[in-house]
């Protein structure tokens, strides 16, 4: 694999039921310099099971670190940055999925055309019984100094 481009850190708690979706979304991104980081944080599920089982069989390479007891969001987040070795990160919760498959590459771009040290996508809210998904109205951030990119409107 070449240098790695973006790490993707997905911070897991008994995830089984989502878990699997949130890595396929990840997996069907066309940017292919990515790894993919699980941190379980001591969940009680079969979260770590889908996890092992996705990384035997996957093209893109998943690391699962594993937590025996929790320890929050927020410390597995730190422990797959300390892991992480791409040029970028991303955070992707385990019940979210990566919308649009060109996401990453979107969001690599921008950050490499501007030397951005961050963008920030919009997100899209999904309502599952209606299939509805509708976008996240973002707030502007203070001092503009952290540009917004759009990948899935594909604009900024």
């Amino acid at each position: 694999m070449s240098a790695i481009s973006v790490s993707v850190i997905i911070p897991c708690h008994d995830s089984a039921e989502h878990i699997a979706e949130c890595l396929c979304s990840v997996q069907r991104q066309s940017l292919q310099e990515v790894e993919i980081i699980c941190v379980d944080d001591g969940s009680k599920d079969a979260t770590a099971q889908i996890v092992g089982g996705m990384l035997k069989t996957s093209a893109r390479e998943i690391r699962l670190i594993g937590q025996v007891c929790s320890k929050g969001v927020s410390a597995a987040r730190n422990i797959g940055l300390r892991a992480a070795r791409g040029k970028y990160v991303f955070f992707l919760d385990s019940d979210d999925v990566i919308y649009d498959e060109a996401s990453l590459q979107a969001l690599y771009d921008n950050a490499e055309a501007a030397q951005n040290d961050v963008v920030v996508g919009r997100i899209l809210r999904w309502f599952p019984d209606t299939d509805e998904r509708l976008p996240v109205p973002l707030r502007p951030l203070p001092g503009g100094s952290v540009r917004v990119f759009c990948p899935y409107q594909g604009k900024t």
